[in-house]
C-alpha cells in the first residue's frame, strides 16, 4: 500500500486542515509565536499564592447570655437551637458548644452551597425560636479563611507603647499598603474600672446601673443644631466626652438630691482587661501582627509580601528605640521554596527528556518534540487565566505531573513519521501519513487521561475540591499539547526530515538496531512467553496481587494526609483553676529553660535548632488554633510556640526534639496537663478521633477518661486530648421562704446579682490614641472574695436593703465548663496524635477499633463512632470510590470507540489494576505512606497506562489489515516489536520528567513524592507487564474462542 493510499485510508475530518497548516510556509510559526506571546502576557497576570483558594461553606451562630453557666446555656440555647437548625438545607455537620456566658453553633455545609440562601434560612429559624430572658440577639457570621503570610512580633518594656505602634501599624498596612488581613494578637483591651465599695452601696443606696447611665450620658456627643448664614455654616454639639480617667473621676452625679464626685465614692483604675491573651518574648511584653491573604479574591501573595517589607523598612525607622521587632514564621517562603523546587526539577526533567530523545532519535526531531513542552505549558497558562486559577503549589505540580505526558503524543507522531521516512517515504508524505494514522489513537489516549481526571472535577468533598487544580492543569496541558501536536509540530518535523541528508538515528537507537534487539530478540522472548501462557499469567497474577497484600496488611502504611515535619512545635500547658499569672509565668520560664537544655543535649551544645520561643498566655493550643471557627481564649492555658530550623537543614527530627523537651520538663502542682506537639493537619481532627455520644454528661466524661487511659498505653500515641472540662466552683443561690414573703423573686435577685458581679459597661472610642476604651462600673472585687463577703452583699427590696445571707442560702457546686453537641447529640470528642515516624496511624486506628472500643462501650453504655476518620476523610474516600467507577466507565467508552469493539476495551483496561499494583509496590520500595495524594495520582495513572494499550492496539489493527493470514498472537507480538521504540520513549520521558521530583530531599518535595512514586512505578510496572503478558493472554483467548473479525 503506497503512502498516499495509507493516508487516504486513515482520512478523518481534520485531515485537510492539518495538512494545510503543515504545508503553509508561516502559519505554524505564527500559531507558535502567538501562543507563546499571549501565554506569557496572561501568565504574568495570574495570582501567585501558596495554595488554591478553598471554599469553606461554614456559618457560625453565637448567642451571648451574660451570667449564665454552661448548663443553663446548654439547656436554654444550644440544645433547642441545634434541634431547630438541624433541618437547614444542605447541612453537612452541626456542632454546638455551650460555655459560661455564651453558646456557639457551627453549621458546616456541603461544598458549593449558596450561603446567601443558608443565611436567610438560619435567620428565619432563629426568628421563630424563643430565647431566654437576658440573652442577646444571635450573631450570625460566615467563616472567612485567610492564608498566613508572615508574623511580625513587636516587643519592648512597655505594653502601652506597643499598643500605640501596633494599632498604627495595622491601620497603615490595611489602608495604605493594601494588605488583605492584619490581626493583632496578644493586646488586651483596656478598661477604666470604677470600683464601688459594698459599704458605700449600703450607705448611699446606689444602684450600679444609676452610675453607669450617668457616665453613658456624659460620654455621648449629641448634635444641638446648625447655624447657617450666607458666609458661615456652623454645627453646634454638646461638650465633648471625657477623655481621661481624671475627667471621669471629677464627674458629679446627683443622688437623692445631693451631689457626689465619682472619685469620692469609688476607686478608678485604668488597666488592661483580665483574662485576655498576652504574649512575652525574651522576657518582655510583646504583641504579634499576623499578616494574611484573603482566600476570597485576595491579592498576589508575593506582591503583598513585597508591599509589607516596603512598609516595614519605613515604619521601623520611625519606632522608638524601646521597641524591637522580628519577622518570623515566614509562610510566604514556602511559596518560594515550592515554586523554585518544582521549577528547578521541571527544568531538569526537560533536560533529561531532551537528552533521551537525542539518544534515541535524530536531534532535529528531538528539538521540535521538546519544544512541545514550553508550548503546551504556556498554552495551559492561557486556560488558567480564563478559569481564574492561580499559580500555586498544586497547580505547579500539575505541570510537573504533566511534563512527561506532554511529549507522549508528539513522540508517537514524530516517531511514526520518522519510521515512515526511514521506510523510504518523502518527508511531506511521511508526516502526512503519521498524522492521519496517529490521530485516532493519540486522540483516544488523550481522552482516556482526561476521562480519568474528570471525576476529580465533579467531586464535592473538601479535599477533592482543594486538589482540583491538579486535574485542571493536566487537562489544560493535554488539550494544548494536542493542538501543538497536530497543528504546529507537523510543519516543523517536515522541515527537520527535509534537512536530513541521510536516515540518521540517535546513538542508542543505532546500537539497538545494530544488535537487532528491537525485533529479533524481543520477538523470540515474546514467542517464548506466549508458548508458556499459563506459567506467565500465574507469575503476573502473583506480581499484581502481592503489592495489594502489602497494602492491606499494613506493610505499606496508609495515612490519609502524609506526615510532613513542620518548622515549628509548641508546648501547651493546662493549669488547674485558680492558678495565678505569677505561677503560670514560673512554669513557662521553667519550660523555656527545659527547651534550651534539650537543645544543647541534642546538638552537643551547639544550640542550632531553636530559633524563636514565644510565650502565649490564655491562648489556645496548636490543635485548637487550626480549628476554623471556635478558637477561643482559654483562661487556664499557656503555650510556647517555638520556631525551629527548617527540617531540611537539620538531622534532628521533630519527634526527637519533642521527646527531649518532655524529658527535661519539671513537675509543678499547679499544672493539670502539659503537652509538646506540632500541628499535623489543617483541621481540628487529630490522627485518632473518638466521638463518644450519649445522654448523660457525667457518663460521657467517665467513658472519655477511660478512653484516654487506654490510649495512653500505646507508646506511639501522644497528645491525648478531649474537649470536655469541669468548671471551677460555683455558688448556687437558693431563696429562703422569708425572702419570698418579702416579695423578692428569683428573677429580681438574678438581675441584682448580675449587676453586682458584672457591673455596667460604657464603651468609648478614640480615647488618648487608643482604639477603644471600656468604662466598667463594678463592686470592688475584695468585697466579694469569699462566702462571708457574699452573704453581706446588699440586696434591694422595695425601699430597703438587706444582706444576701438573710435572703438566700449559698452552696458550692461543680458543673461542666462546656457541653458539646454533634449533629444534635451530646458528645465528648477524644483525640490523639500518632508518632508517624514510628508507626502508621491507620494501624493504631484498627487496633483501637478492635481492642478498645467494645470494652469502653460495654462498661459505660455509650456509643462511639466506629470510623475514626475525620468527616472530610470519609467524604473523600467515598467520592474517590465512586469516581473510580465513573472513570473506568468513561475510559471504557473511549476505548470502545477507538477499537470499534465491545470486548477489546476490557483487555486494554486490564492494565489499570496492574498499574495500581505497581504504584503500591513503588510506595513499598520508597518506604512512603499511601495517602490521598497517591489516590489522586492513580486517577491520572489509569489514563496514562491505557495509552500504551491504545498504541499497541492501533498497530495490531493495521497489521491485521496488512497481514491477514497471521495468527492473532503473532500480530500482537509484531505490534509490540514495531512500537517498542515509541513505547520505550513515552515511558522513559514520563519517568525522566518526574524523576527529579522523586530524588528531591526537601520537606516540600515530600508533599508531591506520592504523585511521582505512583506515576513512575505504576507506569513502568504496567508497561513491562503488559508487553510481556499480552501475548500470553491473546494465546489463551485464541485457543478458547474465536476472535472478532478484523475490521
Amino acid at each position: 500500500m503506497s503512502a498516499s493510499e495509507r493516508a487516504d485510508h486513515n482520512h478523518h475530518p481534520l485531515s485537510e486542515v492539518m495538512q494545510y497548516v503543515q504545508c503553509h510556509p508561516v502559519l505554524a510559526n505564527l500559531l507558535l509565536i502567538g501562543v507563546l506571546l499571549v501565554g506569557f502576557v496572561l501568565g504574568r497576570q495570574i495570582n501567585v499564592q501558596s495554595m488554591p483558594d478553598f471554599p469553606w461553606p461554614t456559618i457560625s451562630v453565637r448567642v451571648n447570655w451574660s451570667g449564665a453557666n454552661a448548663q443553663e446555656v446548654y439547656e436554654n440555647i444550644t440544645r433547642p437551637l441545634t434541634s431547630e437548625l438541624r433541618a437547614t438545607s444542605d447541612l453537612r455537620t452541626l456542632e454546638s458548644f455551650a460555655m459560661p456566658g455564651y453558646g456557639f453553633i457551627v453549621l458546616d455545609f456541603r461544598t458549593g452551597t449558596d450561603l446567601t440562601n443558608a443565611f436567610d434560612e438560619i435567620r428565619n429559624t432563629l426568628a421563630k425560636t424563643d430565647m431566654p430572658s437576658g440573652s442577646e440577639a444571635p450573631i450570625i457570621s460566615e467563616v472567612m479563611l485567610h492564608d498566613p503570610l508572615l508574623k511580625l512580633i513587636l516587643y519592648g518594656d512597655q505594653l502601652e507603647t506597643l499598643r500605640y505602634w501596633a494599632n498604627a501599624a495595622k491601620r497603615s498596612l490595611l489602608s495604605e499598603y493594601g494588605m488583605d488581613k492584619v490581626r493583632i494578637v496578644g493586646l488586651p483591651d483596656q478598661n477604666l474600672n470604677i470600683n464601688l465599695r459594698t459599704i458605700d452601696i449600703h450607705r448611699l443606696q446606689l444602684p450600679i446601673t444609676t452610675l453607669t447611665d450617668e457616665i453613658a450620658q456624659s460620654s455621648n456627643q449629641q448634635p444641638i443644631g446648625r447655624l447657617e448664614t450666607n458666609d458661615l455654616n456652623i454645627t453646634m454639639r454638646a461638650p465633648p466626652r471625657p477623655k481621661v480617667s481624671e475627667e471621669v473621676e471629677e464627674k458629679v452625679i446627683q443622688l437623692r438630691g445631693q451631689a457626689y464626685r465619682v472619685g469620692d465614692i469609688s476607686q478608678l483604675d485604668l488597666e488592661n482587661e483580665t483574662n485576655q491573651p498576652t504574649i512575652t518574648y525574651l522576657q518582655q511584653p510583646a504583641v504579634i501582627l499576623e499578616v494574611e491573604r484573603s482566600t476570597q479574591n485576595g491579592g498576589d501573595s508575593l506582591q503583598l509580601v513585597e508591599q509589607f517589607y516596603t512598609w516595614y523598612q519605613q515604619a521601623a525607622a520611625q519606632w522608638p528605640s524601646s521597641i524591637q521587632s522580628r519577622v518570623f514564621l515566614k509562610e510566604y517562603q514556602l511559596i518560594h521554596q515550592r515554586l523554585n523546587m518544582l521549577l528547578e526539577n521541571g527544568i531538569w526533567g526537560i533536560v533529561g527528556i531532551g537528552i533521551l530523545l537525542v539518544m534515541l532519535i535524530q536531534w532535529r526531531l528531538a528539538f521540535w518534540i521538546a519544544m512541545g513542552i514550553p508550548t503546551a505549558i504556556v498554552g495551559a497558562l492561557i486556560v488558567m487565566y480564563m478559569l481564574n486559577m492561580s499559580i500555586n503549589f498544586l497547580s505547579t505540580f500539575g505541570f510537573i505531573m504533566a511534563l512527561g505526558l506532554i511529549v507522549d503524543d508528539t513522540i508517537v507522531v514524530a516517531e511514526n513519521a520518522y519510521a515512515n521516512f526511514q521506510a523510504g517515504e518523502k518527508p511531506v508524505d511521511a508526516v502526512k501519513t503519521a498524522m492521519n494514522q496517529m490521530f485516532p489513537p493519540v486522540l483516544a489516549a488523550s481522552l482516556t487521561t482526561i476521562s480519568a481526571f474528570i471525576p476529580l472535577l465533579v467531586m464535592q468533598s473538601r479535599y477533592a475540591v482543594f486538589l482540583q487544580d491538579i486535574p485542571k492543569v493536566v487537562i489544560a496541558v493535554i488539550i494544548a499539547s494536542l493542538i501543538e501536536c497536530f497543528f504546529i509540530l507537523p510543519h516543523h518535523i517536515t522541515g527537520a526530515l527535509q534537512a536530513m541528508h541521510s536516515h540518521t538515528q540517535g546513538p542508542v537507537a543505532a546500537w539497538i538496531d545494530a544488535k537487532q534487539l528491537q525485533f529479533h530478540k524481543l520477538k523470540v522472548l515474546l514467542q517464548s512467553i506466549a508458548a508458556r501462557a499459563w506459567i506467565t499469567l500465574s507469575i503476573v497474577a502473583f506480581v499484581v496481587v502481592f503489592p495489594i497484600v502489602l497494602l492491606l496488611s499494613g506493610q505499606v502504611p496508609y495515612n490519609f494526609i502524609p506526615y510532613i515535619a513542620r518548622d515549628h512545635i509548641a508546648l501547651d500547658v493546662e493549669f488547674y483553676p485558680g492558678t495565678t499569672r505569677g505561677q503560670m509565668q514560673a512554669v513557662m520560664a521553667s519550660a523555656q529553660k527545659a527547651l534550651m537544655r534539650a537543645d544543647r543535649v541534642l546538638t552537643n551544645n551547639q544550640s542550632t535548632t531553636i530559633q524563636t520561643p514565644i510565650v502565649k498566655y490564655q491562648l489556645p493550643a496548636i490543635t485548637t488554633e487550626t480549628a476554623p471557627v471556635y478558637a477561643e481564649q482559654q483562661s487556664d492555658h499557656a503555650s510556647i510556640v517555638v520556631e525551629l530550623t527548617p527540617p531540611s537543614q537539620r538531622k534532628i527530627s521533630n519527634s526527637e526534639i519533642k521527646r527531649a523537651w518532655e524529658q527535661q520538663l519539671e513537675q509543678f502542682p499547679t499544672v493539670k496537663k502539659i503537652t509538646v506537639k506540632e500541628a499535623q493537619s489543617e483541621t481540628e481532627w487529630q490522627d485518632v478521633n473518638l466521638l463518644i455520644t450519649g445522654d448523660d454528661w457525667d457518663t460521657l466524661a467517665r467513658a472519655a477518661e477511660e478512653a484516654k487511659r487506654r490510649l495512653s498505653a500505646y507508646s506511639a500515641v501522644y497528645n491525648i486530648t478531649d474537649n470536655s472540662a469541669l468548671g471551677g466552683a460555683e455558688y448556687e443561690v437558693t431563696l429562703k421562704p422569708t425572702a419570698r414573703m418579702l416579695g423578692l423573686t428569683k428573677q429580681s435577685l438574678s438581675r441584682q446579682l448580675q449587676q453586682v458581679f458584672q457591673g455596667g459597661e460604657v464603651t468609648v472610642n478614640n480615647l488618648s490614641g487608643n482604639e477603644q476604651l471600656t468604662i466598667q462600673v463594678t463592686i470592688d472585687q475584695q468585697d466579694i472574695q469569699n462566702a462571708g463577703a457574699l452573704e453581706s452583699m446588699p440586696i434591694t427590696i422595695g425601699d430597703q436593703q438587706m444582706a444576701l445571707g438573710d435572703l438566700a442560702e449559698l452552696s458550692i457546686k461543680h458543673r461542666p465548663a462546656v457541653y458539646y453537641l454533634r449533629n444534635g447529640t451530646l458528645a465528648i470528642k477524644v483525640g490523639a496524635d500518632v508518632d508517624r515516624e514510628r508507626v502508621s496511624a491507620s494501624l493504631i486506628r484498627q487496633q483501637i477499633i478492635k481492642e478498645e472500643l467494645p470494652a469502653i462501650q460495654r462498661a459505660h453504655n455509650v456509643s462511639i463512632q466506629e470510623s475514626l476518620q475525620s468527616p472530610d476523610e470519609k467524604d473523600a474516600i467515598d467520592e474517590i470510590t465512586t469516581g473510580s467507577i465513573v472513570a473506568v466507565i468513561a475510559i471504557y467508552f473511549v476505548l470502545a470507540w477507538v477499537s470499534r469493539s465491545y470486548w477489546w476495551p476490557f483487555a486494554m483496561m486490564a492494565v489499570i489494576p496492574i498499574g495500581f499494583s505497581g504504584a503500591v509496590f513503588g510506595h513499598y520500595i520508597m518506604q512512603a505512606d499511601f495517602s490521598l495524594l497517591s489516590m489522586i495520582a492513580i486517577f491520572g495513572l489509569s489514563g496514562v497506562v491505557v495509552n500504551t494499550a491504545i498504541i499497541l492496539f492501533n498497530q495490531y489493527q493495521r497489521l491485521c489489515i496488512a497481514y491477514p493470514k497471521r495468527s492473532h498472537c503473532d500480530q500482537v507480538i509484531h505490534a509490540i516489536c514495531h512500537r517498542a521504540r515509541a513505547i520505550v520513549l513515552t515511558t522513559l520521558t514520563t519517568t525522566f520528567g518526574l524523576a527529579p521530583i522523586l530524588m528531591e530531599t526537601s520537606q516540600q518535595a515530600k508533599w508531591v513524592h506520592p504523585f511521582a512514586i505512583s506515576i513512575i512505578f505504576g507506569l513502568g510496572f504496567a508497561v513491562v507487564t503488559l508487553c510481556l503478558a499480552l501475548p500470553a493472554v491473546v494465546a489463551l483467548v485464541e485457543k478458547a474462542m474465536p476472535m472478532e473479525s478484523k475490521k
